[in-house]
């Protein structure tokens, strides 16, 4: 004989199983809303990871540009200072060849000289040129090599002429005066004033000398005449007769 079940128990039963699956569901339900408010709220790590790989990328890319322009500037400064310092080469290249010719010329011209002894000293060029109370000259002196010792010595010119009638003869003085830029004497006008009398000369083998002498105003010059001092001893001299244009030589 079979037991028969309560209605009650039945019924009891189905009511917590219901239960059951409403928590359930509910469950379910928060545990998607809650991914769904994550994925919402927070991006997902990959595309964080993109975005800081791009800021780090364009970092570098601006810093690589910085550089590249340093690099530029750098290399363009170096051909600038490379041109310079070859245009200073190909310069000075010229100016060797120029000193080896002019050297060669010189030899040349040393081998038609007449022969001296060591220390002579030659006059080989002396013009002089009157402008108005002014003398302008132009000196070029060689002299013989002594063992690289340099020639230590003064210049000085005598003047002959008439002053009242009467033949003189006088030491002339460096014309000197107080001139602008680009100005000369003999073109200027300036006041003219009296200077030294005696020019110092220091030279091994070869000396260029030019100026101005000053003749008084109550003399009318005929000649010049250059000399080469060493000490006390005419090493040289030199006269030039301006009335013919003349020169001769003494020794």
């Amino acid at each position: 004989m079979q037991e028969s079940v309560p209605p009650s128990s039945h019924a009891t039963r189905s009511g917590s199983f219901s239960r059951i699956l409403s928590w359930c569901f509910a469950l379910l339900l928060g545990v998607a809303g809650g991914m769904a408010i994550d994925d919402w709220i927070l991006p997902e790590p990959s595309t964080t990871q993109d975005y800081a790989s791009q800021v780090a990328m364009q970092q570098l890319q601006q810093q690589l540009y910085q550089e590249q322009l340093e690099v530029d500037t750098l290399q363009g400064q170096l051909q600038v200072e490379q041109g310079t310092i070859k245009g200073l080469e190909d310069e000075l290249q010229k100016m060797q060849l120029e000193k080896s010719r002019l050297g060669e010329q010189l030899a040349f011209y040393e081998t038609l000289l007449p022969p001296g002894p060591q220390g002579t000293i030659s006059i080989r060029a002396f013009d002089v040129e009157m402008m108005g109370p002014l003398l302008r000259y132009k000196v070029l002196l060689q002299r013989s090599m002594v063992n690289g010792k340099p020639f230590d010595g003064t210049m000085y010119f005598t003047a002959e002429g008439l002053r009242n009638g009467e033949p003189v003869s006088i030491t002339l003085e460096e014309a000197t005066a107080e001139l602008a830029e680009g100005q000369e004497l003999g073109t200027a006008n300036a006041a003219v004033t009296a200077g030294k009398n005696q020019f110092p000369l220091n030279f091994e083998q070869f000396n260029r000398e030019q100026g101005w002498l000053v003749l008084p105003d109550d003399f009318h010059i005929q000649a010049l005449t250059m000399s080469i001092l060493e000490g006390k001893t005419v090493r040289a001299s030199r006269k030039v007769e301006l009335n013919t244009t003349e020169a001769t030589s003494e020794s």
